[in-house]
């Protein structure tokens, strides 16, 4: 079997859409036969033209850094592994990875709304400085939702639909009402003023011909919520979200659209999303109105993630249901980080408590 590399990574990740640092490690895992063979990397911009070829190298550690001309913001690169022995050459199969800002401000602008700021108590956005006792504990918002809706003419097939996005806050982000991915609690916990990370991820197939909408819906996270002994606003007393949308194609790329004061915004019937206090939810959701405005907030310029994602791994079935009074027990075998998927009936007015 002779030698070959799969599962080709940059950066750590498959495929990935958003990196941003300008020398970024190529890895794989080999499979076959080393024994007299040499490899070396290639790189190819998107329109096919060869951009980096490293000197060829006997088969060790499976990762190299990139090395060629400075890689260009928000564009698409093909990448693989070629081998050669005495008597014949190959190469792996390609993969694909695209860049994300590269230390470029984006074109969209944050946005919050003017309830936001008010409740906030108008104070600048930005981490304040933790001494003396920890910030009082304040009243929960509701989570707002935040929305565009455009259309598209043509969807190019051969070009890629990247939405990019971040948040003060942690974000639920949806096209045509499908979530994006399986993410939850993006953009994590970072501090906003050194490293904050930006979703990059591929909605081509979520897109259509026509009318579309994008929404975000932006809880506390542990931006704005509370946060162990420092209590609440650690980083910044008000929610922000940043959202872009941009089409990678062969010419380059194009921004689409990106968030600004003509987005929507409704508060919905999650009241409260705290990661500490949980969160209350009221049905049917109610519809009111607000202001959306934008906010220049003094933090770190958005950079592609670099950390995996949060997602769910596993799903545990309830294995006993136990009554105590007018309360249920339910035992999922084991300690866990996650969330309950319940259904539920009721009437009209019914409150439920899970804890």
């Amino acid at each position: 079997m002779r030698l070959d590399a799969e599962r080709l990574r940059v950066d750590g990740r498959e495929r990935p859409l958003g990196v941003d640092r300008p020398t970024p490690r190529l890895s794989w895992e080999w499979t076959g036969e080393r024994r007299g063979t040499k490899f070396r990397l290639e790189v190819f911009a998107g329109a096919g033209e060869r951009l980096w070829t490293s000197p060829w190298e006997s088969p060790g550690p499976a990762f190299l850094g990139y090395a060629g001309p400075a890689l260009a913001p928000r564009s698409r690169y093909r990448w693989r592994v070629g081998f050669r022995t005495a008597d014949q050459r190959w190469a792996s199969a390609p993969a694909e990875f695209a860049t994300g800002l590269m230390a470029g401000l984006p074109s969209a602008r944050w946005i919050s709304t003017r309830e936001e700021l008010a409740l906030g108590g108008g104070d600048p956005v930005g981490p304040r400085q933790v001494s003396g006792p920890p910030a009082p504990r304040r009243p929960h918002r509701p989570v707002p939702e935040f929305t565009c809706r455009f259309d598209l003419e043509r969807l190019d097939p051969s070009s890629l639909y990247v939405l990019r996005a971040t948040a003060l806050g942690a974000i639920d982000l949806r096209v045509n009402d499908q979530p994006v991915s399986a993410e939850i609690l993006a953009p994590g916990w970072t501090h906003p003023a050194h490293t904050l990370p930006c979703q990059s991820v591929d909605v081509t197939s979520l897109l259509r011909r026509g009318g579309n909408e994008i929404s975000v819906r932006v809880g506390d996270g542990w931006t704005v919520g509370n946060l162990c002994w420092f209590g609440t606003k650690h980083y910044s007393p008000i929610r922000a979200v940043l959202v872009q949308l941009d089409r990678l194609g062969a010419a380059g790329a194009q921004v689409l659209l990106g968030t600004d004061a003509r987005w929507s915004a409704r508060e919905t019937g999650i009241r409260s999303a705290d990661l500490q206090d949980g969160c209350t939810l009221v049905l049917p959701e109610r519809e009111r109105r607000l202001e959306v405005i934008t906010v220049v907030p003094p933090i770190a310029s958005p950079t592609g993630q670099l950390a995996p994602p949060i997602v769910p791994i596993q799903r545990f079935p309830a294995r006993t249901l136990t009554r105590v009074g007018e309360e249920l027990v339910i035992d999922f075998g084991q300690n866990i980080s996650g969330r309950e998927r319940v259904r539920l009936r009721g009437q009209r007015g019914d409150t439920v408590r899970i804890y």
